[in-house]
């Protein structure tokens, strides 16, 4: 179990970044089944856990005022 805490932006974005882990991770799975399509698949979903690591790190400094 991971406890996401700090103010509810911040929260919600690491949420979402977690959830890209485990999706991106998830894909790696089918990769090693060689399942076809699964190298796309994961290039997908790591994309969707890079944008959603930047949005989340834009926030947080946005949230705490950092550079």
């Amino acid at each position: 179990m991971i406890l996401l805490e700090g103010p509810e932006a911040v929260a919600a974005k690491a949420e979402a970044v977690k959830q890209a882990a485990t999706d991106a991770n998830g894909a790696l799975w089918y990769i090693a089944q060689g399942a076809p399509e699964a190298r796309s698949r994961f290039d997908n979903a790591h994309q969707v856990f890079r944008d959603r690591l930047q949005s989340f790190i834009e926030t947080a400094r946005a949230t705490i005022g950092s550079p």
